[in-house]
């Protein structure tokens, strides 16, 4: 899959996050479509799994985490904190399945704040924005900032996270955005979730409970459709997201 421009910086940079009909048919055909393919063999229990333990995981705890993980308390709900926590185990267990090389403290830290833009404390607090993944993306950035992250650094992690909506993110946006991505995506929709081993999932299910995630998730993608109807959240709301949501395999 080629290199994606909707979800980059630049994107960002010119829309800020609101889709146009050339967006729309760009992410149906390019990313969503794709995506609906992993989905299919999930539901029909095509993925084979492979022995995995939590020992295997890197599971950093570095100075930029304790702040990453302090930013998200302040401001979000159980529900998103555990939430968050579980897209980092998928997403590094994915990628340890897939041979990726990735940083694992720059994957957590992405982890945990990509979704600051569903609390109240950001969401709808950038003038001009229309997504609430870049929002996030956005007060992710803020953090980098005042944690003296390198712009550099400060741009990859925003990027990672606004990119993380659109339902699928190449490898050549970065092994970490990809990552941030597929673990995302597993734990809401449950893609690639057979691939995880019963053992595994369980350890990460008992440390980090759902705590009813699928409703939580379904109700705000109804919420943030109705106030940005040109975002890619309401895109993939017509295309059968909230039952996506609702047919994966995790049990809340």
């Amino acid at each position: 899959m080629a290199y994606q421009y909707i979800g980059t910086s630049a994107w960002v940079a010119k829309t800020g996050g609101k889709l146009s009909l050339r967006d729309r048919l760009s992410l149906v055909r390019h990313v969503l479509a794709p995506s609906m393919t992993g989905m299919l063999r999930t539901w029909l229990h095509l993925d084979h799994s492979t022995p995995l333990t939590l020992a295997m995981i890197p599971q950093p705890d570095t100075a930029a985490i304790r702040s990453a993980y302090a930013e998200l308390q302040g401001c979000a709900s159980e529900t998103v904190i555990h939430h968050s926590l579980r897209t980092y185990y998928w997403g590094a267990a994915l990628g340890h399945l897939s041979g990726i090389a990735f940083d694992p403290e720059f994957l957590m830290t992405g982890c945990l704040l990509h979704d600051l833009g569903m609390t109240e404390t950001h969401h709808g607090k950038h003038a001009g924005c229309h997504c609430f993944a870049v929002d996030g993306a956005m007060a992710a950035r803020d953090w980098a900032a005042r944690f003296g992250w390198e712009e550099d650094r400060q741009d990859r992690l925003a990027e990672a996270i606004s990119l993380h909506m659109n339902g699928h993110v190449a490898i050549e946006n970065g092994a970490e955005a990809h990552l941030l991505q597929q673990g995302a995506s597993c734990d809401v929709v449950g893609s690639r979730y057979f691939e995880l081993s019963s053992g595994f999932r369980k350890d990460i299910l008992e440390r980090h409970p759902r705590l009813g995630l699928n409703n939580y998730f379904a109700d705000f993608v109804e919420r943030e459709s109705a106030l940005r109807p040109d975002s890619r959240t309401n895109l993939i709301r017509l295309m059968g997201f909230r039952q996506f949501i609702r047919a994966n395999p995790f049990k809340d």
